[in-house]
């Protein structure tokens, strides 16, 4: 569904920037009701996400951004990190006088959220969780797969390397062999191929840190926290990921499905979104 098609339904207000101290912005509003911010996951763009903020908009104010030195917001003047996101989404806020908000995450989103939430504690509401990356402890690989997808990594901050992935030579069927790697329905291959230096960097340095992060955290968190995730998901251990997550917050809703993919289908549809997964927004705004 096109950005034109929305404009009006739900109070879509459409692309928007806002000028923070680190970065100018790029985001997009829809709905109403409590403020919710969903925080992207890697290679994420606002025109990819439309049909979500949609359906989180019938029952909160959802609020969505592309990361900063991905698509229209402006790169950080230092190298990338979570700790500048989680800064950004609490500048955010301010500037727009939100003082307490709900925080979603999928994927990716899931480790920048977890950041977000021990940083901002005093003002996060619930916690929703979309098939998060919530540790390298609940990665869905095998020691022989993880040290190639590491080398992958390492390899991606070489120039040539680079220069190999924008060849249709190489790039092609190497990209195509990394998403059939993942069961990853994103066209990574389009997306590296006209990625920008700066924006490649940010993607290597996510994919290291996915694939080595684990929480620290002396106690739970105070907050209801709602997981969703297919017990098939070819990258992430359903098993593992609900048991890092029980031991991480307090108060924990666990909502099950059986799709044999990581993300969800390609371009789903509203009523796609309302049938598979109606019953975790009902849940998450009681």
């Amino acid at each position: 569904m096109s950005t034109k098609n929305l404009e009006g339904v739900l109070n879509y207000e459409g692309s928007r920037y806002i000028d923070l101290p680190l970065t100018r912005l790029h985001y997009t509003k829809c709905g109403s009701g409590p403020p919710l911010i969903m925080v992207p996951a890697t290679m994420s763009y606002i025109k990819d996400w439309i049909t979500l903020i949609q359906f989180m908009g019938q029952k909160f104010t959802t609020y969505f951004f592309e990361l900063p030195g991905y698509g229209g917001s402006t790169p950080y003047k230092e190298k990338f990190s979570s700790k500048l996101v989680t800064k950004t989404i609490e500048s955010f806020a301010d500037k727009l006088k939100i003082d307490n908000f709900s925080i979603m995450g999928f994927s990716f989103g899931g480790i920048l959220t977890l950041k977000a939430v021990d940083y901002l504690e005093d003002k996060i509401d619930k916690v929703i969780l979309l098939s998060p990356c919530v540790s390298k402890e609940a990665m869905n690989f095998s020691k022989t797969r993880l040290f190639i997808a590491r080398g992958l990594a390492y390899c991606l901050k070489n120039n040539l390397i680079r220069k190999l992935i924008s060849s249709k030579r190489f790039g092609t069927p190497l990209l195509s062999y990394l998403r059939k790697f993942g069961k990853i329905n994103i066209p990574i291959e389009e997306h590296l191929k006209k990625m920008p230096k700066r924006t490649l960097d940010i993607l290597v340095y996510q994919v290291n840190e996915v694939l080595n992060f684990k929480i620290k955290r002396n106690a739970p968190f105070k907050k209801n926290c709602h997981l969703a995730m297919s017990t098939k998901d070819p990258l992430l251990n359903f098993k593992k990921t609900k048991s890092i997550i029980k031991k991480t917050f307090e108060n924990c809703y666990v909502y099950e499905f059986d799709h044999p993919y990581h993300q969800l289908t390609e371009k789903p549809t509203l009523g796609w979104l309302n049938k598979e997964l109606g019953w975790l927004l009902e849940s998450c705004s009681n």
